[in-house]
């Protein structure tokens, strides 16, 4: 199996938790933190690249020395700008795996690249940590937690991470997770006809809201949420795509090749600044049509029709819509009346 290529590169120091500090010492240069040495390699502007333990020397949260013990033989020091690379591993042994929730504990899955590429391993879903809290509202995992089969640890931060999609298995049950934008969210259904997912960032803003202040925002965005969550909504804004390749069908289903890789799904989502309160959306996936649709509260009916189009319940789903409470059974009606199977 090709190794896993992550760049676990400290910008700032410990991002990725791996690195922890072994001394700290303050002076008029301000702190200096020396690191513990960690499995991982040095690549030097040159092209050679070292294995061993490595270590680091970091003043003021930025790195300025790298400190290597090769594999069989002395320890070296580099100067950061000497150094075009360094990489650090954790095992798994080392790694806390007794979480109360399940899916941050170590599990059998894989993990998908936007390069097509599909990593075996051991998955555990890391969450946004009380010190990352920027006030933004999130609705999953923010980072992935790989474990080779050498039971070697890299992290992988949403944000900038090569991996779109994840299969983490517990106690035979396979959970989906797609990335997008700065976080994986779940997916639901993702071997049926139909997925579906929640969109982080929702485009139909709640009439009389716009005015509303940060401060305000804040105050009632859970109620918002949770009200919003009872149903799912307005317009469709089905896009056709290009036919997935090896990639989403490796998956067992289209939903990475119905979204045209996460890249362009991240084109999509641009920051609310406006002050605004937004409906609770979720994307609806036709994994055969290779399709995607968004619903939220206003919208249930339009996407009804759209997608049923032909198959003869146009007059069922008035009633589907006007009773519905949880988008399940949006999802439930769509999979029995589907008639271009």
């Amino acid at each position: 199996m090709k190794k896993l290529i992550t760049l676990l590169m400290l910008f700032p120091l410990f991002s990725n938790a791996q690195w922890t500090a072994a001394s700290r010492m303050s002076s008029g240069k301000g702190e200096t933190i020396v690191t513990n040495f960690i499995r991982g390699y040095v690549e030097l502007n040159s092209g050679t690249r070292k294995e061993g333990e490595i270590q680091l020397k970091v003043l003021n949260g930025d790195t300025v020395e790298i400190r290597i013990k090769p594999n069989g033989g002395k320890k070296e020091k580099y100067a950061r700008d000497q150094v075009a690379k360094f990489y650090g591993i954790i095992l798994l042994k080392d790694v806390k795996n007794d979480f109360k929730k399940p899916f941050k504990n170590f599990h059998s899955g894989k993990v998908f690249l936007e390069n097509g590429e599909e990593k075996s391993g051991k998955i555990a879903m890391r969450v946004r940590e009380a010190a990352e809290h920027d006030g933004t509202k999130i609705y999953g995992p923010v980072g992935v937690k790989y474990a080779n089969e050498n039971d070697e640890v890299t992290i992988h931060m949403a944000a900038n991470s090569q991996i779109v999609y994840v299969i983490q298995t517990i106690n035979g049950t396979d959970n989906h997770y797609i990335k997008v934008g700065r976080q994986f969210v779940s997916v639901g259904n993702p071997t049926g006809r139909f997925s579906y997912f929640k969109n982080p960032k929702p485009t139909h803003v709640r009439e009389g809201t716009t005015n509303f202040t940060k401060t305000a925002i804040q105050e009632v965005g859970e109620e918002v949420a949770e009200e919003a969550a009872e149903a799912a909504a307005r317009r469709s804004l089905k896009e056709s795509q290009k036919r997935g390749d090896d990639f989403g069908e490796s998956i067992g289903n289209a939903t990475v090749a119905a979204m045209n890789t996460a890249k362009e799904v991240n084109e999509l989502f641009t920051p609310d600044e406006d002050g605004a309160i937004y409906f609770e959306e979720y994307y609806i996936v036709d994994n055969t049509n290779l399709t995607r649709s968004i619903v939220y509260k206003k919208n249930v009916d339009e996407v009804l029709y759209s997608l049923l189009e032909g198959c003869g319940v146009d007059d069922q789903i008035p009633d589907v819509t006007n009773g519905i409470k949880e988008l399940t059974e949006v999802m439930v009606f769509l999979e029995e009346s589907i008639c271009d199977q």
